[in-house]
C-alpha cells in the first residue's frame, strides 16, 4: 500500500463537479480496498486499533460510537471488544430512512441484518444519544485535512449536524488516504483520520 495507490484527483468548486469527483473517488477506493488480500485487510485493522487504543482520547471516552464493517472496510471490532472489557458503552448505528441513530451493543449477538446489507442492532438495543464523546467514522476516502467522502447517503453529515460537539475520528486503510478529497459546506471535518500507520491527519 504505498505512493502508487494514492490519487491526486484535484478538488473542485461547483457543486455538480464536486459530486462527479466524488464518484471517481469511490470507485477509485473500493476498487484499491477490494484488492487486498482478507491477511492484509485483517493485519491493518489490528494495527489501527493498536493505534486507537493506546490513546488518551479512547482512554478517556466512556461511550464509544463506533461502526459495524462491510464490504471490505478496515474493522473497528478489536476496539469495540476492548471497549466492552473495559467496561464502555458501545453504540453503533441504525438506519431510519433518510436518518439514523445509535444503538448500545453488548455483544455481538445484539446484531441482525439490517440496511445495505450492514448488521445493525436490533430493536431491543437502547438509544444512545450523546452530546460529547467518541466518534469512530468509517469512509471511501480521507485526506490529511480531515476532509472525508462517505457512501454518498448523507447519513453521518445529517447526525454530526445534530451532534456538533462530537469527537470524530475517521478510519481507513493507509492506501484511502489520498492527496486531497472535495468537500461541500454540508461536509465535516474529521478530527483525527487514522489507519494502520497511525494518525494521518496534519496539525491544525
Amino acid at each position: 500500500m504505498g505512493e502508487t495507490r494514492q490519487s491526486e484527483l484535484p478538488a473542485k468548486a461547483a457543486p455538480e463537479a464536486v459530486q462527479e469527483e466524488k464518484k471517481a473517488i469511490r470507485k477509485h477506493c473500493r476498487a484499491l480496498r477490494m484488492a487486498m488480500a482478507l491477511e492484509e485487510r485483517e493485519q491493518a485493522s489490528r494495527q489501527m486499533a493498536d493505534v486507537i487504543l493506546a490513546s488518551r482520547e479512547y482512554r478517556e471516552a466512556p461511550v464509544i460510537l463506533a461502526y459495524i464493517d462491510a464490504k471490505n472496510e478496515i474493522s473497528p471490532a478489536g476496539i469495540v471488544e476492548d471497549a466492552w472489557r473495559q467496561g464502555k458503552t458501545v453504540a453503533v448505528p441504525r438506519v431510519h430512512g433518510k436518518t439514523m441513530d445509535f444503538y448500545r451493543i453488548q455483544r455481538w449477538e445484539d446484531l441482525e441484518p439490517g440496511a445495505f446489507g450492514i448488521r445493525e442492532p436490533r430493536p431491543d438495543c437502547p438509544l444512545v444519544d450523546i452530546s460529547q464523546g467518541l466518534m469512530l467514522a468509517p469512509g471511501v476516502a480521507f485526506d490529511r485535512t480531515g476532509r472525508r467522502v462517505g457512501y454518498g447517503g448523507g447519513y453521518y453529515d445529517r447526525y454530526l449536524a445534530a451532534h456538533p460537539q462530537l469527537t470524530v475520528w475517521g478510519l481507513a486503510f493507509e492506501c484511502q488516504l489520498l492527496e486531497q478529497v472535495p468537500a461541500e459546506e454540508t461536509d465535516r471535518r474529521m478530527d483525527q483520520v487514522v489507519t494502520e500507520k497511525g494518525f494521518r491527519r496534519d496539525s491544525i
